[in-house]
Parts: C-alpha cells; structure tokens; sequence
C-alpha cells in the first residue's frame, strides 16, 4: 500500500495576510468615512438648527420695543411731552432721551446696502477687534458721530454695525394721582395708588406696599405722567427714600441726569396715567464667551444707570433700514439719509449670525447680503453663517396717529 503522509498548515500565507490587512483597511476606512460624514451631517445640522434659535431670540429681543416706539397706546390722539430732565446733568444727552424723539439711529460707515458702498469685510476675531472701533465712524443724519455714552459704558462695541435707539412707555396699571394737592407749581410727591381713598375707587387686589412700588418703578427710574389732554411730564424718579415710599417725587440733582427742576407742569389730578419709560438701545459688540454678539444698553435708569446685557450670541452683523414715509410711497433709508425721524413708520432689521465653532467641511469665504448691504467674514474661517431680515411696522403711526 503506498505510504501517506499527513500534511500541516502552519499559518497564512505572505499573500493571503496583505490581502486580509487590505481589506480590513478598507473596511475600517469605509466605517471612518460613514463616521466622519454622519458627524459633519449631524455638526452642520446643529450648527444650523442653534443659528436659527440665536436669529429668532434676536429678533424677538428687538421687534417688540421697534413695535411700540412712544408707546401711547393708552391716549387716543397726539401726546405732547415735556422734558423735565437736567440737560446738564451727568450722562445726558439730548439724542437719547429726548422723549419727543421716541427712535433714533446710527449708521456705520462704508455699509449702505449695495451698490452704494462697496463689500465689507467682518473683523477676523472679535477680542481683537474690540475697542478699536472710534465713535466717527459712526454718523446720523445730522453727521453727528454715535452718543459718547456707548464707549463711556462699554468699550467692545464692533465695526460695521449699525446702532439703534428706540423709547417706549409701559404703563404701571392702577397707578394713580388721586388726592394730590392740584396747585400747579407745588412739587410735592404725588401719592400714588391709594385707590380706596380715591371718589368710587376700587381697593387694588393686593396692599400696595413700598416693595410693589419699588419693583415696578425701581430707583432712579424714567417716568411719564400724562393726562391724555396734550400735557405730560417727563422725569426721573428722585424720591429720597425709594424703599419706603409710595409717592413719586423729582427731586433736582440725583446720580444722573437729574431733573432740572422740582416743580411739576401741572397740578396732576386722579385722571393721571403713570407710565414707566424704557430706552433701549441695540447693537452688536463682543459677549461674554467671546463671540460677537446682539448687546442692549437699557438708559431706563438714566445715562450713568446703564449697563450693557447680552442678547444673543452668534449675531455678527446688524444694519437697519428706516421705512421714512412721503407723499408718495415708503421709502427705505439709512440712518445718515432719515430727514424726519417722525415719519418713520416702519424698520428693516437684517442679522448675519454665524456658528458658535467650526461647523462646515470648507472655508467660508461667501459674501452675505445682510439687509442689502454685503458683507463677507473676516478670515477664511469653517464657521456657517446665516442672514435674516424682519421688517416691523411702528404701530402707532400705521395706525394713523401721530408721536
């Protein structure tokens, strides 16, 4: 019988193991690949699902006060305001708190919607670029550059934005002037809310403690009080001891600016409306975190009161348009092209807002229309950028009154 031999396999072969690691090489880099895409999808998604948040929280932030500019909804007709504030007084200026002036705007230079000016190029890094931006670059339409109080307040205010300012009156609900002494040139405290005390009043739902009172119209507070029949004051809250009063006083002097005087234009009665007065003013400047961001400075509380309030972060650039009405139509200017600022009725607010990180495969290096004006990033940068505009309408003044 012939003799077999039993034969052993020992291993692979030279071959048959590149081929293995070859395939196992392509295999881990097809895997790789899927991850790396499914991860770019799921960055370019979030990145642009927290762009569309930032611009929806940003125009929800701005189109409420550009809405209710004045904010007379109360009065039926035409409110004219005596301003009885220290135009000498620290922090004053005349621009923005004029009260018969309830919006005011600043345009940045070099950044008229197109082909009026030519593309502008963001600055690459905020923190760098911050406090490098000086107050002429900025005019209105008077060529005055922006109010002094922006860089007295905060430094990091970014170029290439446009800057706005608007004034609203909140009315303070059962906030009376019932049982005042009516001589008009008395400056005595207006006693406020004590409606049981008042002919037919109604006790209010809760005691009206010194605490309420400081809580709706805290210290140092811009107040109106107007009547409806073409009078109103306009003043800051002055009383000696805020926490402990139920009154409304002006005294002169005060941090800032003060009133000019403590006498009051009438002698308010119990038809009197008290009114709380925001002034808020809107641009784009260098968050917490770093990012360029929307920044709001509330003047609500006087000139030197004001502190700047991060918005939104992400917004890298604002510029507005001022619908200015004529005979004939309504014509959409720039801030430096306003020639009566009572005949804006609307504004047209665009946003460029970009991503918090890195969050495309390719450098940016598109140009944006941001409200007609272009403008391109600064820096071949992988961030996704978006632009958004709202147009809102002063709903006063559609309505066919007048400020």
């Amino acid at each position: 019988m012939p003799h077999r031999t039993r034969q052993h396999q020992n291993g692979l072969s030279l071959i048959e193991l590149m081929i293995s690691i070859t395939l196992g090489l392509l295999l881990s880099t097809g895997v790789i690949q899927m991850f790396m895409s499914s991860k770019q999808v799921y960055t370019t998604q979030e990145a642009l699902g927290r762009i569309q948040e930032n611009a929806r929280f940003a125009m929800a932030a701005i189109k409420a006060p550009l809405r209710d500019i004045g904010g007379f909804d109360f009065c039926p007709g035409v409110v004219l305001i005596a301003n009885q504030l220290n135009t000498l007084g620290p922090g004053y200026s005349a621009i923005i708190f004029d009260p018969n002036q309830p919006i005011h705007g600043w345009e940045y230079q070099n950044t008229a919607p197109a082909p009026a000016s030519p593309t502008y190029a963001l600055a690459g890094d905020p923190l760098v670029a911050a406090g490098s931006a000086t107050a002429g670059q900025w005019q209105d339409d008077t060529g005055l550059p922006l109010d002094a109080n922006f860089f007295t307040i905060n430094s990091k205010i970014l170029a290439g934005s446009d800057v706005v300012v608007v004034k609203t009156a909140v009315e303070m609900g059962g906030l009376t002037a019932c049982n005042n002494n009516l001589n008009a040139v008395n400056n005595e405290p207006l006693n406020i809310n004590f409606p049981a005390a008042c002919p037919g009043g109604t006790p209010p739902a809760s005691p009206f403690t010194p605490a309420r009172m400081a809580a709706l119209l805290p210290p140092q507070s811009l107040v109106y009080i107007t009547n409806c029949r073409g009078q109103t004051d306009f003043f800051q809250r002055t009383d000696a001891a805020v926490s402990t009063a139920t009154t409304l006083s002006r005294a002169t002097g005060g941090p800032g600016p003060g009133n000019a005087t403590s006498l009051w234009s009438i002698g308010w009665a119990g038809d009197a409306v008290v009114s709380k007065v925001n002034v808020l003013a809107f641009y784009v400047g260098v968050g917490t975190s770093g990012e360029p961001a929307l920044m709001q400075l509330d003047f609500g509380r006087g000139g030197i009161g004001a502190t700047p309030r991060e918005l939104v972060e992400g917004v890298e650039n604002m510029q507005v348009l001022y619908g200015q009405s004529s005979p004939t139509a309504l014509n959409y200017v720039t801030a430096a092209n306003v020639t009566d600022w009572n005949s804006v009725f609307s504004v047209q607010l665009a946003v460029l807002v970009r991503s918090k990180g890195q969050a495309d495969a390719v450098a940016d290096n598109q140009t944006y229309s941001v409200g007609g004006t272009n403008v391109t990033p600064g820096g071949a940068d992988r961030r996704m950028r978006r632009s958004f505009v709202i147009t809102v309408g002063v709903r006063d003044r559609i309505s066919g009154r007048s400020i």
